[in-house]
């Protein structure tokens, strides 16, 4: 792990404060047309606009990381000014510049680099182990898709390239090396004072007169504000709860209208996937026809249900569990996720110490499954008392 933190230093860096960092709260912004007019956006650079509503959210970003970095001890908004704004403006353009380059100059990040990263980077990781529930915990966290994380963190490693290719062929004089040997060296010793009104206090008088003066002059600082004596009552769903009742029929009506359909639906889409897998048992090289004509996975289905390689924990546990029973060439029987039926085959392993397998897929989505009555029961009935509950509050509350 240490070597890949060395490896990775600038990178990790961006990625430990996305990770410290809160999800974004929302909060009101001053208008922007007096600083950058009426314009949709607020510059463009190679040919590629930097949007208000881009701006806007760096510019959240930044004072939550203020806030955060200084535990409530400095005012966020000292970093709204202005001057704080174009600084900000700047450094989005000076990094739009450089990814405009590294992108000109051919460096982009392969598949192979991003699956390396988000599965050796410590915070995704349990027991040593890459996790994909707590990746995708992590980026609900911070309201972002898998999708969008991956695209930022391509960005990055581009950037990265540029920065390493840059730093590895930077010459420096050495008079330029021995003044900042200097600067380093530096020592300064300084001397401060603290002195506070209290030990002044004693010093000084007041006459009477000075007194009653100020107090006719200023008579609002010494007002009373009004009070008032008030009684009340607290009226509580809780309270409410004990009073709703649910019938069986409603309970049963509400499973027939609600849940029998989707059940229904999950019977059907098992039914196809059973079908196709046993037209696969007897043509098994049309796998990758099948899956382009119904496979319901819209990133592999016109790969013919390739999935590339992958490791441990970055499927779902059902769908993992069946790649590791396979041998190459084997198709699965049917496998209940919660997006539905897979028949997978799988296509290579790449052993090593982290052993990743290739596979195919074809899906056929679902609703997620269905409970029968008497399961489902309990579930429903409570929903319909908060149902019933969120009408009867506000009635009883105006009443009251």
């Amino acid at each position: 792990m240490f070597d890949f933190v060395g490896k990775h230093k600038r990178l990790l860096q961006f990625f430990l404060a996305l990770i410290i960092v809160p999800t974004f709260a929302f909060f009101g912004i001053q208008s922007y047309e007096g600083f950058f007019g009426a314009r949709a956006d607020v510059a463009e650079v190679a040919g590629q606009p930097i949007t208000v509503q881009e701006f806007e959210s760096a510019l959240i970003e930044q004072r939550n990381r203020m806030r955060d970095a200084f535990g409530g001890a400095i005012d966020p908004d000292l970093f709204d000014t202005p001057e704080a704004r174009r600084e900000l403006l700047d450094a989005m353009i000076d990094r739009r510049l450089l990814l405009d380059f590294a992108y000109r100059h051919k460096m982009f990040a392969s598949d192979e680099q991003v699956r390396e990263f988000i599965a050796n980077y410590p915070a995704f990781q349990s027991e040593g182990r890459f996790s994909r529930e707590r990746y995708e915990a992590l980026l609900r966290a911070q309201n972002l898709s898998p999708a969008g994380f991956e695209a930022q963190l391509r960005t990055d490693i581009a950037l990265e390239q540029l920065s390493d290719g840059v730093s590895g062929t930077a010459f420096v004089s050495r008079t330029m090396a021995e003044r900042f040997a200097r600067a380093r060296a530096e020592r300064r010793q300084v001397a401060r004072a603290l002195v506070t009104a209290g030990e002044f206090a004693g010093k000084v008088s007041v006459a009477p007169e000075e007194i009653d003066a100020y107090y006719a002059a200023n008579p609002g600082e010494f007002e009373i504000p009004a009070q008032v004596r008030a009684a009340y009552v607290v009226l509580t769903r809780e309270a409410l709860a004990s009073q709703v009742t649910v019938s069986e029929e409603e309970v049963r009506k509400f499973y027939d209208e609600s849940v029998a359909p989707q059940a229904k639906a999950r019977e059907e889409a098992r039914a196809k996937a059973q079908a196709l897998l046993d037209e696969l048992r007897k043509e098994p090289d049309r796998f990758a026809e099948l899956a382009r004509q119904h496979s319901d996975d819209p990133g592999s289905a016109q790969q013919g249900g390739d999935l590339g390689f992958f490791g441990r924990g970055m499927m779902v546990k059902p769908f993992e569990d069946a790649v590791w029973k396979l041998k190459p060439g084997q198709i699965s029987p049917l496998v209940e996720t919660e997006f539905g039926f897979h028949i997978i085959r799988l296509d290579e392993v790449k052993p090593g110490r982290d052993e990743e397998r290739r596979a195919s897929h074809i899906l056929i989505s679902a609703p997620r499954g269905s409970k029968d009555f008497a399961g489902a029961r309990a579930e429903i009935e409570a929903e319909l008392k908060a149902q019933r509950l969120a009408r009867l509050f506000p009635e009883a509350a105006e009443t009251f």
